[in-house]
C-alpha cells in the first residue's frame, strides 16, 4: 500500500520527493514498490529496480541489517513511528546517500552534533513527534547540507543563539506544536536562507517583527500562539 506523509497540514501520498521548497516538496522521483526496499526483521523485500527508498518501520526496535542488502544506492529512509531512542550511527553508514529521513513519531532526545558526517547528503529531516532536547551551550547539530528540518510536536521550551548556528543552508523550518515562550531574532540570525519558518501552536505572546527576521525569510507563520495586540516586537540582544 502506498504510503502516507503528513506535514503540518500539507498531506503528501507516494509521490514523496527529495527537495523542499517553502515548506513542501515538489522534485525527485517517488517512492514506489518498483524502487523501495521492505526490512523487516524475518524477510527482506527487495524491489525490481535499483533501491532508491527503504523502509524499515516492521523491524520495530530490532535494527539488524546485512552488508549484503543492496541498498547503498537508497536516498530515502522511512523508520517512523518504531520507538527509536536514538541515532543508529551503524545503519546509517548502510546508506550513504540518504537524502531524506523520516524520524516521526519515535522517543529520540538527542541529536550526534555530526549529523554531516553520518548523513552526508541528507536534506530533509523529519523529526516530527520525537522528544528532542535543545542543547544549552551548543548547536543542535552540524549539518551545512540540511535544507528542512521538522521539529513539531517535541515538547521544546527553549532555542538558544547557537542551536541552529552550524546549519547554514536550512531553509524550512518546523517548530511548530511546543512549548516556545520566548524567542529573539537573534536565535535565527545564522540561519541567511531560510524562508519558511513555522511558529505555530506554541505559547509565545510576542514575536519579533519579520522586519528583524533573516532577509530571506518570506513564510512567516505564527498562528495559534496568544499573541498580545502590538505583538510583533524588534528585540535583537
Amino acid at each position: 500500500m502506498p504510503r502516507k506523509l503528513l506535514i503540518t497540514i500539507i498531506f503528501i501520498t507516494n509521490s514523496i520527493t527529495r527537495h523542499d521548497v517553502d515548506g513542501g516538496f515538489s522534485e525527485g522521483a517517488a517512492c514506489s514498490p518498483r524502487n523501495t526496499a521492505y526490512l523487516n526483521p524475518s524477510k527482506a523485500l527487495f524491489p525490481v529496480d535499483t533501491v532508491k527508498c527503504v523502509d524499515i518501520t516492521a523491524m520495530g526496535r530490532t535494527l539488524n541489517f546485512s552488508t549484503k542488502w543492496p541498498i547503498q544506492q537508497a536516498d530515502t529512509l522511512y523508520a517512523d513511528h518504531m520507538r527509536l531512542t536514538y541515532i543508529n550511527r551503524t545503519m546509517f553508514g548502510l546508506m550513504p546517500n540518504l537524502e531524506l529521513v523520516d524520524l516521526t513519531g519515535n522517543k529520540i532526545k538527542k541529536l550526534p552534533i555530526a549529523i554531516g558526517s553520518i548523513m552526508p547528503k541528507l536534506t530533509t529531516f523529519l523529526l516530527a513527534k520525537n522528544r528532542i532536547q535543545i542543547p544549552k551551550r551548543r548547536a543542535l547539530m552540524r549539518c551545512f547540507t540540511i535544507k528542512t528540518l521538522m521539529l513539531s510536536h517535541n515538547k521544546i521550551r527553549s532555542l538558544h543563539a547557537m542551536t541552529f548556528a552550524k546549519m547554514p543552508s536550512l531553509r524550512v523550518l518546523y517548530l511548530d506544536s511546543n512549548y516556545l515562550k520566548f524567542i529573539t531574532p537573534k536565535m535565527f540570525a545564522h540561519l541567511t536562507n531560510l524562508k519558511y519558518l513555522h511558529l505555530g501552536n506554541n505559547l509565545l505572546k510576542r514575536v519579533p517583527s519579520k522586519a528583524y527576521m533573516p532577509k530571506s525569510l518570506s513564510i512567516y507563520i505564527t498562528k495559534g500562539n496568544k499573541l498580545r495586540r502590538n505583538s510583533t516586537f524588534a528585540l535583537t540582544a
